[in-house]
């Protein structure tokens, strides 16, 4: 997949356009959009900035996802040795948790989650600096139907990401278009979310992120060996499942990086 620099300012200003109450401020005559939007629209500015000013800027290098690399997780293992990194993709569903609304004590406990998994090796590759940025963008908008792409980015469909059953996370990227791989896994390590990830989306506030992960593959002959799921934004459920449904969904979004 190519992912020119041209394309991606088509692209984000036809989103622009398609959502203009997404959280936009007015101060006297200036428009502002929310900070993740922001951020993320800025580096997009300057990363097409410095492309265009090359001869070639409309063919950037090829995408080889070997020369991708995940950001630091000190506060979890490394990949096993041996394994390569497959596929990068952005997440972007619920967390899914249940309560016992007889019991006024209770908390919310999780049951898993769903989530349709977006296409960005190549981003990974060649724009490091906006895949960093995309969970917390993503989380600011509705979640996209399965047939369509992730805004703003309006990157593709790689697969879902489920839960078989109450410990058994799966990731299917095998789809009418394309066979990446799938594969069903166990928790291997987790670690918090840094302190200043976000909370939720803003139109809704939040509780926090969820957990960085690095999962393990639960059987033999899987195409993915190890995942990891990082750069989470939201998530968490409330501390106490007063006043809440027996059954909630929290929306949330994530980089996951797979191994095989």
């Amino acid at each position: 997949m190519h992912f020119r620099p041209a394309t991606v300012v088509l692209a984000l200003s036809s989103s622009i356009l398609a959502h203009p109450a997404l959280g936009s401020r007015h101060k006297g005559d200036e428009h502002r959009w929310p900070a993740p939007l922001e951020s993320f629209y800025e580096a997009v500015g300057k990363r097409v900035a410095s492309a265009s000013s090359e001869a070639n800027y409309l063919y950037p290098p090829p995408c080889d996802i070997s020369q991708a690399q995940m950001p630091s997780t000190p506060s979890l293992p490394p990949p096993s040795s041996g394994l390569t990194l497959s596929h990068v993709a952005v997440g972007r569903g619920t967390q899914n948790y249940t309560c016992d609304t007889t019991n006024s004590s209770a908390v919310p406990v999780s049951v898993g989650a769903v989530a349709t998994l977006y296409n960005a090796s190549c981003v990974a590759v060649l724009y490091p600096e906006l895949l960093s940025l995309m969970p917390n963008v993503a989380l600011q908008y509705p979640p996209p139907s399965s047939a369509s792409p992730l805004s703003p980015s309006n990157i593709d469909l790689s697969g879902h990401h489920y839960f078989v059953d109450a410990s058994t996370p799966f990731f299917d990227l095998d789809t009418s278009s394309h066979s990446y791989g799938t594969g069903a896994f166990k928790k291997a390590a987790a670690c918090p979310a840094p302190g200043d990830a976000p909370r939720g989306p803003l139109r809704e506030g939040g509780y926090g992120s969820v957990a960085w992960l690095k999962l393990a593959a639960k059987g033999a002959g899987q195409t993915f060996q190890e995942v990891y799921r990082i750069n989470t934004a939201g998530g968490n459920p409330p501390a106490s499942c007063v006043g809440q449904p027996a059954s909630l969904e929290v929306d949330y979004a994530a980089e996951y990086w797979l191994f095989q």
